[in-house]
C-alpha cells in the first residue's frame, strides 16, 4: 500500500484526483520539496491530491498500479525516464491519465 504525505484536499466532490509518484533519487534529488510546489501551483477548486515517494526499483509500478485501482484519474510521475516507463506500463489499459 502506498504512503501518503500531507496533501490539499478541499471537500468537494468534482475535484480531479492527482497521484504524483515521486522518485527522490532521480536527477538531483531535491524532490522532497515537491509537496510545497503542488500546493502552491495547483487549484485546490480543480484538484485533490496525493504524493508517493518511490523507494526502490520497481516501486513506481506497484504505486501507479494502486493508484488506478483506487480511482486516481491522473498518476504523474516526478523523476526521469524510468520513473515515466514504470508508471506508464502500468496504466495501459486503464482509465487513469499519465
Amino acid at each position: 500500500m502506498f504512503e501518503l504525505s500531507a496533501a490539499a484536499q478541499p471537500p468537494t466532490k468534482h475535484l480531479r484526483k492527482i497521484m504524483f509518484i515521486v522518485n527522490p533519487f532521480s536527477g538531483i534529488g531535491r524532490k522532497r520539496s515537491f509537496g510545497q510546489l503542488a500546493e502552491r501551483h495547483l487549484n485546490p477548486n480543480t484538484f485533490s491530491y496525493d504524493i508517493c515517494y518511490t523507494k526502490a526499483a520497481g516501486h513506481a509500478c506497484e504505486l501507479a498500479a494502486e493508484a488506478a485501482a483506487a480511482g486516481y484519474d491522473i498518476v504523474a510521475p516526478v523523476g526521469g525516464d524510468g520513473s515515466v516507463n514504470e508508471e506508464a506500463s502500468m496504466l495501459v489499459g486503464s482509465q487513469t491519465i499519465l
